[in-house]
C-alpha cells in the first residue's frame, strides 16, 4: 500500500507543481511598451478568494505603483515610471515571488502643433484671407495611440504663442494668443495696417503680407492635474491673402 501511495503522489506532483506556477496574464492597451512619467493601467484577472496577490517594483527602476480596486474578477493597478528604460513588475502570491513582467518605459509622445481653421488645417502653402484669421486658432493634436492608452495623460495647452504681423522683412505689428487664438483688438489693428498700406490696388494684391507665429509654451495635464512642460517650440509662416 505504501508503495502504491508513492507511485501516486509521484504522478500527481507535477500537477501540483503545475497549479501553484500557472502564468497569470497582465492586461494593457500598449502590450510591452508604457510611457514615462504617465499613469500606465494594468488589469489582472483574479478569482474572487485569490485577494493575496501582491505587486510591485524594484526602487532600482525609480517608478511608482499604486494599487486600485477589485472588480468583476480584474485586479487593477497603475504603474508611473520617472524615467525612459524597462521596468519589471513583480507579482508575488502569500508573500513569495509568483511571476514577474517585463515593459519597455519610452518618452511620452510629443504632441502636433496645428494651425486650424475650422475642422481643417490652415493652408500655409496658399495662405488664407484676411477675414478668416478670426476663425483659426492655434491646436495642440496628441499622439493617437498615446491618447488611446493614457487619456488622462493626454489633454494640452498652449500656454504662451506670438504673432507678428510682417510686410516683405519689416514687422508691422505683434500680439499674443490668447487660449489659442487672435484677440479681437488685435484683429482689428492688423486690418487697419493691411489697409493703410499706401499701394495701388494691383500692387496691393501681391503685396507679401504674411503672419509669422511663434509657440512658446506647451504644458501637458497629468493625471494628477499637474502641469508638465513639454519641450517644443514650433513656428509657422501663413501668408495673408488680399483680396
Amino acid at each position: 500500500m505504501k508503495i502504491i501511495a508513492w507511485i501516486i503522489g509521484i504522478c500527481l506532483l507535477p500537477l501540483s507543481l503545475w497549479a501553484q506556477t500557472e502564468e497569470i496574464q497582465l492586461y494593457k492597451k500598449t502590450d510591452k511598451q508604457i510611457f514615462a512619467q504617465v499613469k500606465n493601467d494594468f488589469f489582472m484577472p483574479v478569482q474572487a478568494q485569490e485577494t493575496n496577490f501582491t505587486y510591485s517594483i524594484a526602487d532600482k527602476y525609480d517608478a511608482k505603483l499604486v494599487l486600485g480596486n477589485l472588480e468583476n474578477g480584474m485586479q487593477h493597478f497603475f504603474v508611473v515610471p520617472k524615467q525612459n528604460g524597462k521596468i519589471i513588475v513583480e507579482v508575488y502570491k502569500d508573500e513569495q515571488f509568483y511571476q514577474n513582467f517585463t515593459f519597455d518605459v519610452i518618452s511620452t509622445p510629443k504632441p502636433d502643433i496645428q494651425l486650424r481653421l475650422g475642422n481643417r488645417l490652415v493652408n500655409l502653402a496658399h495662405g488664407e484671407t484676411l477675414e478668416t484669421l478670426r476663425d483659426f486658432y492655434l491646436y495642440a493634436e496628441p499622439d493617437a495611440a498615446f491618447a488611446e492608452n493614457a487619456p488622462q495623460d493626454a489633454i494640452y495647452k498652449i500656454s504662451e504663442a506670438k504673432g507678428t504681423l510682417v510686410l516683405g522683412r519689416r514687422a508691422l505689428t505683434n500680439f499674443q494668443f490668447v487660449n489659442g487664438k487672435i484677440a479681437d483688438e488685435d484683429l482689428e489693428t492688423i486690418a487697419k495696417h493691411v489697409a493703410n498700406y499706401d499701394a495701388d490696388a494691383k500692387d496691393k494684391k501681391n503685396t507679401a503680407f504674411r503672419i509669422f507665429i511663434e509657440v512658446e509654451k506647451v504644458h501637458r495635464t497629468n493625471y494628477e492635474g499637474d502641469l508638465n512642460v513639454v519641450t517644443i517650440k514650433p513656428n509657422f509662416n501663413l501668408p495673408i491673402r488680399i483680396q
